[in-house]
C-alpha cells in the first residue's frame, strides 16, 4: 500500500490531504474493455496445445485481463496477451513435469550409483580447479591431506533428481553408514560434529 500526498491550493490557502492507494483499489476502480487493435484476432488464432482443464482459452483471457489491468491499461494489449501466453504455457510445463508416469524409474542401487558418479565427478572438477565454491564445493585439509566436500543438496537441484521420486537425505545417509560417503567433520568446543550438508567420498 503506497501513500500518496495531494496539495490543492485554493484562495491562497494549502490544503494537504492524503490518499492511500494499493493494488486491490486499483483494480477495483480500473476497467478493461476489449482487445487493442490486432489482439483479438491473436486470442481467437491461439491454440493452447494439450487443454489441461478444457476451459484454456478462458483462463488465458482472465490471465491477459488481470495483467492488463495491473499495468493499468484499458484494453487488453499485445504485451499482455503475450505474458498471459507465457503464463499459460509455464503451467503447462508444470503440469507435464509433476503427472502420473513422469518420474523416472529408478531402484536404490541405481540412484546410489548416480549419487556416486556425480560426486566422482565433481570431486575430479575440484581437484583440477583447486579452489572451493561455497554453495557446492569445499576443499579442506586434515593431517596434510586434502579433502574434497560436495554440498548434497546442490546435486539434488542441478541433477533434478525429484524426479527420481528418491529421499535423497535417507540414501546420503545410507551411502555414509555403508562408508561409500562421509560426512564433513567440525570442532564445537570439545566435541566433534558431522555437519551434514557436505558429503565427500572416502
Amino acid at each position: 500500500m503506497s501513500k500518496v500526498r495531494i496539495v490543492i491550493r485554493t484562495f491562497d490557502v494549502e490544503v494537504k490531504q492524503e490518499e492511500e492507494h494499493c493494488l486491490l483499489e486499483q483494480l477495483m476502480r480500473s476497467r478493461v474493455e476489449g482487445f487493442a487493435s490486432g489482439g483479438e484476432t491473436l486470442y481467437e488464432d491461439w491454440d493452447p496445445g494439450k487443454d489441461w482443464s478444457g476451459r484454456d482459452t478462458y483462463h488465458v483471457l482472465k490471465v491477459a485481463v488481470l495483467v492488463a489491468l495491473v499495468n493499468g491499461h484499458a484494453k487488453i494489449e499485445l504485451s499482455d496477451f503475450n505474458f498471459a501466453v507465457a503464463f499459460m504455457e509455464w503451467q503447462g510445463r508444470i503440469r507435464n513435469t509433476f503427472a502420473t508416469g513422469r518420474a523416472r524409474k529408478v531402484d536404490p542401487g541405481q540412484f546410489n550409483e548416480t549419487i556416486i558418479r556425480e560426486m566422482e565427478k565433481r570431486t575430479a572438477k575440484m581437484k583440477k580447479a583447486g579452489t572451493s565454491d561455497k554453495k557446492r564445493a569445499l576443499i579442506t585439509e586434515q593431517k596434510g591431506k586434502k579433502l574434497y566436500f560436495v554440498r548434497w543438496k546442490a546435486m539434488v537441484r542441478d541433477g533434478r533428481w525429484y524426479k527420481y521420486g528418491m529421499d535423497t537425505e535417507k540414501t546420503i545417509d545410507a551411502l555414509v553408514r555403508m562408508g561409500s560417503l562421509a560426512y564433513l567433520v567440525e570442532t564445537e568446543g570439545e566435541k566433534e560434529v558431522a555437519n551434514r550438508r557436505w558429503v565427500r567420498l572416502t
